[in-house]
C-alpha cells in the first residue's frame, strides 16, 4: 500500500488562498485610496465612457449613440465644474451640438433637458474662464430654454435649476456694473425658492443659498440694509436641515454666504460686533474639517474672511489683523489662479493691494506698497479687458492715491464672492 502523502493539493490551496487574500487586500486598499480622491474616480470612468462612445456607431443604434454621447459628454461637464478646463467644456458643446437634434427628433423630451442642462454648465463654465459676460448670457438662454422643456426628468431639481439663470445674472450685473441685470436676477432667485421641491431639502436649500447670494449682492452694491438683512435670515433657512457631511461644499458656501451678508451689513453699519460675528462664522466653517478650499465653496470662505478682516482693521488699525487678511486673500488668489477664473483673480488682486497698502501704510513699509501696486495693476488690467468700467475705475482710482500719496485710501472693495458651487 503506497503511503506517500500528496503535498502539492494542500500547496496549490494554500497559495491560491494567499492570492485570493493578496487580492483583496490591494482591492481594498484601491478603494481606501480612492475613497477621498475624485480625481481618480472620474479619470476612471472619464476612460471607460470614451471607450464606450467610440465602441457605438452612430448609423446602425443611434438610440445608443446618443446615450454613449450624453454619457461621455456628462463626465466631462462635472470633471469641467470640479477644476474649469477650457478642452473638456468645448468638448461638452461639442458633443451635444450632435446629439441635441438627435434628441429632438427623436421626441426624447427627458434625455433632451439633460442635454441642455448639461450644456448650459459648459457655456456657463467657458464663461467664468473669461474676463467678459457674453458666453455667460449664453448660458443665461440656455437654461431659459430648460425651462420651458416638458416633462421635466426627476434628476433635475427645479429649484436648483431655476436659481442657475439667476446666479448668473447676478455675476453679469455686477461686471457690467448694470442695476436692472441684477434685479432680474434676484427676481428669478425668488422665483426658484417658490417652486424649489420643500420635500427634497437640498433643492429648497441650494435655491436659498442662492436667494441669499443675490441679496448680499445688491444689498452691498445699494447699500440696504434691508436686502442684506434678508440675505442673513435666507442664508440661516439655507443651513437648516443639511449637513456638512452630507453636502460639504454646499455647506461651505451657505457658510461663506452668511458670512459676506453679515460682514457687508457690519461694514454698513460701523458695527464691528457684527463684522466679528462674521468671522466666527467664517472661521468655525475654516475649522470644522478637512479644507479642500480650491474646490467648490472653499475659496469663497478664504476671499470673505480676508474682505471682512480688512474692513475690521481699518477701524481698529490693527496690523496683527491685515496680516491675517493678506494671508486669506493670498490663499484664495492662489485658487483663482490654478483654477484660471479671471474675474476672481482680479478681484482677490484688487482687495489683496488695498490690504497691503493699508498694512504699508500703518508699518511706512516701502516694499508692502510696492507689492500693493503691482495687485492694483494685475487687477486693473483684466478689469478693462472684461470692460468692467465701475470695477476699472475704482482700482485705477486706488492706483492712483497709492502711487500719489503712499497711502490706501478709504474705499474698500465691494467684492464679489466669484467661485459658486455648481
Amino acid at each position: 500500500m503506497d503511503t506517500t502523502v500528496e503535498y502539492w493539493p494542500l500547496t496549490a490551496a494554500v497559495l491560491l488562498t494567499a492570492a485570493m487574500i493578496a487580492a483583496l487586500w490591494l482591492f481594498n486598499r484601491q478603494v481606501a485610496r480612492d475613497k477621498d480622491d475624485g480625481d481618480a474616480r472620474m479619470k476612471r470612468a472619464l476612460v471607460s465612457a470614451r471607450k464606450a462612445a467610440v465602441k457605438t456607431r452612430r448609423g446602425r443604434k443611434p438610440h445608443r449613440w446618443v446615450r454613449a454621447q450624453m454619457q461621455l459628454a456628462m463626465l466631462l461637464a462635472e470633471a469641467g465644474g470640479n477644476k474649469p478646463n477650457r478642452e473638456q467644456f468645448e468638448e461638452v458643446l461639442a458633443i451635444l451640438a450632435e446629439a441635441i437634434p438627435i434628441l429632438k427628433e427623436q421626441g426624447l423630451k427627458p434625455e433632451l433637458a439633460t442635454a441642455i442642462y448639461y450644456r448650459g454648465r459648459a457655456e456657463w463654465g467657458l464663461g467664468g474662464l473669461e474676463p467678459g459676460w457674453e458666453q455667460l448670457e449664453t448660458a443665461v438662454a440656455t437654461f431659459r430654454e430648460l425651462l420651458a422643456v416638458e416633462p421635466w426628468p426627476r434628476h433635475l431639481l427645479r429649484g436648483v435649476i431655476v436659481s442657475l439663470p439667476a446666479v448668473i445674472l447676478i455675476d453679469i450685473g455686477d461686471r457690467k456694473d448694470d442695476l436692472a441685470t441684477m434685479e432680474e436676477g434676484l427676481a428669478l432667485a425668488r422665483e426658484a425658492v417658490d417652486v424649489a421641491k420643500a420635500r427634497i431639502r437640498i433643492d429648497k436649500s441650494i435655491a436659498q443659498r442662492n436667494l441669499s447670494h443675490a441679496l448680499g449682492m445688491l444689498g452691498r452694491k445699494t447699500a440696504s440694509p434691508v436686502k442684506l438683512e434678508e440675505a442673513i435670515e435666507v442664508a440661516h433657512a439655507a443651513i437648516e436641515g443639511i449637513t456638512q457631511k452630507a453636502h460639504p461644499g454646499h455647506w461651505v458656501a451657505c457658510q461663506a454666504n452668511l458670512g459676506y451678508a453679515l460682514g457687508a451689513l457690519g461694514e454698513l453699519r460701523g458695527d464691528e460686533t457684527m463684522l466679528e460675528e462674521a468671522l466666527s462664522v467664517m472661521e468655525a466653517a475654516h475649522e470644522s474639517g478637512d479644507m479642500k478650499w480650491r474646490r467648490e465653496g472653499h475659496v469663497m470662505l478664504a476671499q470673505n474672511t480676508g474682505a471682512v478682516r480688512l474692513a475690521l482693521s481699518r477701524r481698529r488699525q490693527d496690523p496683527a489683523i491685515l496680516r491675517r487678511a493678506i494671508g486669506d486673500l493670498e490663499d484664495s488668489l492662489e485658487a483663482f489662479n490654478e483654477l484660471a477664473l479671471p474675474f476672481g483673480q482680479a478681484e482677490t488682486s484688487r482687495m489683496l493691494g488695498q490690504t497691503l497698502a493699508a498694512l504699508g501704510e500703518m508699518e511706512r513699509d516701502s516694499e508692502l506698497l510696492e507689492q500693493a501696486s503691482l495687485h492694483y495693476r494685475t487687477a486693473l488690467d483684466i478689469f478693462r479687458r472684461a470692460g468692467a468700467a465701475r470695477h476699472a475705475a475704482e482700482t485705477g482710482q486706488a492706483l492712483r492715491d497709492l502711487e500719489d500719496d503712499g497711502g490706501a485710501g478709504d474705499g474698500i472693495a465691494r467684492h464679489q464672492p466669484i467661485y459658486i458651487v455648481r
